[in-house]
């Protein structure tokens, strides 16, 4: 690993001594593509390179922010029946449809998209 002066490690091998920082703002981005410059604007070079390094390769599903806020529900909703709260009572304070609570019960936990 190489860092640079702003403190990005690269996984870089057998550079020679050059201006670490250059290649972070002129060449890797050129390199990079579309979803991993995505990563790094929102989440910082570092961030993107680690990702690769981690998931290189990998075909992987990043959920909306809805489609997380739905899954947390179901998860409480869940956890609120097996403790005892009835349907009619989750409906209520969750403004669903008794029938779309019945509908999360049955439902197994999302673990893959």
């Amino acid at each position: 690993m190489r860092t640079t002066n702003k403190g990005i490690e690269l996984p870089v091998q057998g550079m020679e001594t050059r201006d670490m920082d250059e290649l972070v703002r002129d060449i890797l981005p050129e390199a990079m593509n579309d979803d991993l410059m995505s990563v790094a604007r929102a989440a910082g070079m570092q961030a993107a390179l680690d990702i690769m390094l981690a998931l290189g390769g990998s075909t992987i599903y990043v959920p909306s922010a809805e489609d997380f806020q739905r899954r947390l529900r179901d998860a409480q909703i869940r956890g609120e029946y097996e403790g005892g709260a009835r349907v009619r009572e989750i409906s209520r304070r969750y403004g669903l449809t008794e029938r779309t609570v019945y509908k999360v019960l049955r439902r197994q936990p999302d673990r893959n998209p």
